[in-house]
Parts: C-alpha cells; sequence; structure tokens
C-alpha cells in the first residue's frame, strides 16, 4: 500500500479479524493457510491513536493445489511427426510437453505435432500441466512413440 499523510501505524486485517500493525507495507502473511479466498483490510492510526474505518478489502485467492497429471495419447508408430494429444489435467490452462526430458513446447490447447522429430527412432513423452496459479502437475506416465520412415522391402513373385 501506499502511505498516507499523519499515520503512524498500520493495522493489517485478514477476514476483519487484526494480523498486527505495521509502520509502513508491504505486509507478508505467513500463516499457514488452507487454499481459499482472503479479504485484506487496512485501519490506519493516527499519532494520538485515532483509528480510520478499515480500508475496501482487498482479495486475494490462494491456491497451492497441483491440477492432476494428464494423460498423453496418439499414435505409437508413426512416418510423419508425432501427434500427441492427452486428457486429464482437470483445471490446467497450459501444459508443458517433454521430448526426452527437454522441454519441447508449452500449449493452451491439448494437441501437439511435434514436426521436430524428423529422425527415425523412439521419441519419450511426458506432459506437465499447469493451472491459472501456476501450480504444476506431475509428469505424465511415459508415452513412446516410434517414427519409422523406411518402407518394407520390395516382395518378389
Amino acid at each position: 500500500w501506499t502511505a498516507a499523510p499523519d499515520v503512524a501505524r498500520y493495522r493489517v486485517l485478514r477476514d476483519g479479524a487484526a494480523l498486527g500493525l505495521r509502520d509502513s507495507g508491504p505486509f507478508t502473511d505467513v500463516a499457514d493457510l488452507a487454499d481459499g479466498t482472503y479479504a485484506y483490510a487496512l485501519v490506519a492510526i493516527d499519532a494520538a491513536g485515532n483509528a480510520s474505518p478499515p480500508s475496501a478489502a482487498t482479495s486475494v485467492v490462494l491456491d497451492r493445489v497441483a491440477p492432476p497429471a494428464p494423460e498423453l495419447r496418439g499414435p505409437v508408430d508413426v512416418q510423419g511427426a508425432p501427434a500427441l494429444a492427452w486428457d486429464g489435467g482437470g483445471g490446467a490452462v497450459a501444459w508443458e510437453l517433454r521430448r526426452d526430458g527437454a522441454v519441447v513446447a508449452t500449449r493452451t490447447t491439448r494437441t501437439f505435432d511435434d514436426d521436430a522429430a524428423t529422425a527415425e527412432g523412439a521419441y519419450g513423452y511426458t506432459a506437465i500441466a499447469i493451472d491459472a496459479a501456476g501450480n504444476r502437475s506431475a509428469a505424465s506416465s511415459p508415452y513412446v512413440v516410434t517414427v519409422d520412415r523406411t518402407p518394407p522391402a520390395a516382395l518378389d513373385w
């Protein structure tokens, strides 16, 4: 908050309960709070001890719960680029995709075409769901896609 003239101290309130007095801001609430919405307000106190009414409350949403891990799906053997989709990650707004442990993309949709996976061979993918508060899920189970561009041998008649 911005300091006001003629204010000696500030009383910080959470949901109407006093948390303590401060000479100035900022204030960090170090309480071990459950996830939820909390309303913070300030009471200004002058040098004579006169207190103002509480300020308008500012709501803070505490969210530390990660979304569930997504579940990758798609073709297991491909001739072109691996094309992945996924389920799960409820509450997620983005997904981080990894190929063989390295981040290759972050998506806000539930699909990814890995056009950079051009060499033949097996590629291992995992995905991590990310919610609006920045909480990250555990990685999905590994999903292996094999790129095979070698045609079969010619047949003899």
